[in-house]
């Protein structure tokens, strides 16, 4: 498979591009930066581009089969401002997917764009309403103009994002959420992503993952 891969140069992206390398799959990087991205091998190639440039995602991500979209803001303050990269990278990717040739995009957001049965009064009522939602609003909108599109889709709602453990003993919830999202290694969404979201079955549907 030729994966696309926008984000690579995070936690989540550099442990993807590992994993799915390791297992065979050809890769293509756009990356604002493409000199971050460190790894060099004979399956990867990397295209300087930003991901909401929609003539950049089509030339860079040409003959790819699916793409994996981990652009995204992280820390709370980045959250508490707000930004419009998920839905103007998703709708880039819209544009770009008929020139390029993909049909599958694989969004990772977050667990937090629906409720969460263990949601607490903390979460919910502080952390949530005043430093995530402004966030989460564009992870939904993104995730709406998907659906809206022609491509088909995979969304990824991963739990609190930490280190890199490598764990396989996540949980996966189909088009739910689940009962205690928790958290999740970086590797352990990579490994989710590249097992679970990737294979033909999980177009159309969304994927909550936590340990």
């Amino acid at each position: 498979m030729r994966i696309g891969l926008l984000g690579a140069t995070g936690g989540s992206g550099s442990a993807l591009l590992s994993l799915a390398l390791e297992a065979g799959h050809e890769v293509a990087v756009v990356a604002r930066r493409p000199e971050a991205v460190t790894t060099t091998h004979p399956r990867l190639a990397v295209v300087a581009g930003d991901a909401t440039d929609a003539a950049a995602l089509a030339a860079g991500l040409e003959g790819t089969d699916v793409v994996v979209d981990l652009v995204g803001v992280s820390g709370l303050l980045a959250a508490r401002r707000g930004t419009d990269v998920y839905s103007r990278s998703a709708s880039a990717l819209i544009e770009a997917a008929p020139a390029a040739g993909f049909r599958r995009v694989v969004l990772v957001t977050s667990g937090g764009v629906v409720d969460q049965p263990g949601d607490g009064w903390f979460y919910t009522h502080v952390l949530k309403r005043h430093f995530l939602e402004p966030t989460y609003r564009d992870m939904r909108l993104a995730e709406s103009r998907l659906r809206e599109s022609s491509l088909e889709w995979t969304f990824v709602r991963p739990g609190y994002l930490t280190g890199d453990r490598q764990r396989t003993d996540y949980r996966v919830a189909i088009d739910r959420p689940l009962d205690d999202d928790g958290s999740l290694s970086r590797w352990s969404l990579a490994h989710a992503i590249l097992h679970r979201a990737l294979p033909d079955d999980a177009a159309g549907h969304a994927l909550a993952v936590a340990t």
